[in-house]
């Protein structure tokens, strides 16, 4: 009886054990499993970061072109379409902003003084096609009043021709630059006004029959109920500036520049950063370089976008033989730089890309220099693009 028992226990205890190959099988199963788990948790957080990255070059993208929009649009606002164009300038001023044009002794001012179209490094065999899918980096100068919300009445000019006073106490000027704050309530703000009227900037005097004068800015004081600034040409005697107006007058420089410190050398175009620089000029003369302006108040030098791809800018011109109308096809750079007055829009195209490049990027898809091809494909940087198109209301409204 007790020997039938023990027979009958054996198979049950054999029964509720795991063989060998079931414990592998178990095991293999479920380290699939893991590396299934695994697998899709580190896609998932590299499609997260990847994200990310696109998110924030998008952002960027749309903060420069606003950042380009207003720059433009506020471009010739309170300065000159072109100085040199037919009765608007009441005399050729000192500074020159475009020495590969202007001769010796005379000045060329104008709301677009100065386009680069950086098409050079496109390989002339390509058909035209294929010229949309190479990067540019163009290059712009703009002018106007970007300080200031309005120009200043009562102007009056000393003798020399290099004093212009005006009264602290209109209502422009009192919006401008008084100070209601303490017990000198409604007094001028003289580092407010000292910031917009800085040393080194231009300044536009306007004249009572509509003409206009350029010089550039030696200093500038306010005390009182009077303003005073220094100009450093005189006001020739033909502008009969008394009792118009002043305004400040900025030059901004919109250019591709290669990050400080990021790179060892410009021929190494998977790490290097290129920036979208935009920086405040000083107005200048005959072989002088463009410099910040002397007041460090006043420099405005800084990057608006990161990671710059293209920028590529298009002007839209009238028609020379019928002013009435526009020439829908983009201007040269030479008829830009001789008749800005005729601009009447803007075509920006703007080219990102994201920080970081994926580490199987394909460096060979690059080319030397600032011009590259670009949209790389898998492996490459993310690129995100935004297209424009600007009335220039500060010069078209001119009428030329």
């Amino acid at each position: 009886m007790t020997n039938q028992r023990s027979r009958h226990r054996r198979p049950r205890a054999s029964r509720s054990a795991f063989t060998l190959v079931e414990i592998m099988i178990a095991l293999t199963v479920g380290g699939i499993a893991l590396s299934s788990i695994y697998a899709v948790g580190a896609a998932s957080t590299r499609h997260f970061r990847e994200q990310q990255r696109i998110s924030a070059a998008q952002t960027s993208l749309r903060s420069a072109m606003d950042r380009l929009k207003r720059d433009f649009q506020r471009a010739g606002f309170l300065s000159t379409p072109n100085v040199q164009a037919g009765g608007e300038g009441c005399s050729l001023p000192g500074p020159v902003l475009d020495n590969t044009t202007a001769s010796a002794g005379t000045g060329r001012l104008a709301a677009i003084s100065m386009y680069t179209d950086n098409q050079s490094p496109r390989p002339p065999s390509l058909d035209p096609d294929d010229l949309n899918k190479w990067a540019t980096v163009d290059q712009v100068l703009l002018i106007g009043n970007y300080t200031t919300a309005g120009e200043y009445p009562g102007v009056s000019v000393n003798a020399g021709g290099t004093t212009i006073t005006f009264p602290a106490t209109t209502q422009s000027f009192q919006r401008d630059f008084a100070d209601w704050s303490g017990p000198n309530a409604g007094q001028c703000n003289q580092t407010v006004f000292a910031n917009a009227f800085a040393v080194g900037r231009m300044v536009r005097i306007h004249t009572q029959i509509d003409r206009v004068f350029f010089s550039t800015i030696q200093q500038a004081t306010c005390a009182g109920t009077q303003a005073t600034v220094v100009i450093n040409d005189p006001v020739p005697p033909q502008c009969n500036p008394n009792l118009g107006w002043i305004a400040p007058v900025n030059v901004i420089n919109v250019a591709a520049a290669d990050a400080a410190g990021d790179q060892t050398s410009r021929t190494d175009t998977v790490n290097r950063v290129t920036i979208l620089r935009r920086t405040e000029m000083s107005p200048i003369r005959k072989d002088t370089a463009l410099t910040p302006p002397a007041s460090p108040l006043a420099i405005d030098d800084r990057s608006i976008l990161d990671y710059l791809v293209s920028f590529n800018v298009q002007f839209m011109i009238t028609n020379p033989a019928v002013p009435s109308t526009i020439n829908w096809a983009p201007a040269t750079e030479a008829a830009v730089r001789q008749n800005p007055e005729r601009i009447r829009g803007v075509i920006i195209d703007l080219v990102a890309r994201t920080a970081e490049h994926e580490p199987e990027f394909d460096a060979s898809r690059f080319q030397q220099g600032l011009a590259f091809k670009v949209l790389p494909t898998v492996g490459g940087a993310r690129v995100r693009s935004l297209h424009a198109e600007i009335l220039l209301t500060n010069i078209a409204y001119k009428g030329y």
